[in-house]
């Protein structure tokens, strides 16, 4: 019912702010790793 979605919902968003940080630093650790290994990036 309506109960459950709204829990789906309220869970992905926490789950997404608590892993927010740690997904930016892997982006970055990423794109620094490429840009010293001279691989071109697609612009974000």
């Amino acid at each position: 019912g309506k109960d459950a979605g709204t829990s789906i919902v309220l869970k992905d968003y926490v789950r997404f702010q608590l892993g927010e940080g740690i997904e930016k630093e892997v982006t970055d650790f990423a794109a620094e790793v490429a840009a010293v290994s001279g691989i071109p990036q697609p612009a974000a």
